[in-house]
């Protein structure tokens, strides 16, 4: 997979960038709505799918949507996150703890978000 690198609003880029170094994760993506990607590093198949799910729940949460998990059968969870005008959608590895990393994402993007964590 190569990295995606679009324009982006710089502060999200940074914080996602800091995020990503989470241990953990076997991918990850920074998409718009459109599910173009601006940054990092996923199977495209799945960026539609990030943009999608994200768009749905944001239209249910309004601005209480903070993150989803999507739990799989080989322990491979997908998490989507809003970040500012993107989701954030990230594939962790099965023995990864997936509440450790929701806390290190949900502590990081806090800021962006405007939420207090």
């Amino acid at each position: 997979l190569k990295p995606y690198v679009m324009p982006a609003e710089p502060d999200v880029i940074e914080a996602v960038s800091s995020v990503v170094k989470t241990q953990g994760l076997l991918e990850w993506a920074l998409v718009d709505h459109e599910g173009s990607p601006a940054a990092g590093r996923m199977d495209s198949s799945l960026l539609e799918m990030i943009s999608f799910c994200g768009q749905a729940l944001t239209g249910l949460g309004k601005t209480n949507f903070h993150h989803a998990r999507f739990s799989r059968p080989q322990g491979e969870d997908i998490f989507i996150f809003a970040v500012g005008a993107f989701f954030l959608g990230m594939v962790k590895q099965r023995k990864a703890m997936a509440d450790e990393i929701i806390r290190a994402v949900e502590n990081t993007l806090s800021g962006l978000n405007g939420n207090s964590g």
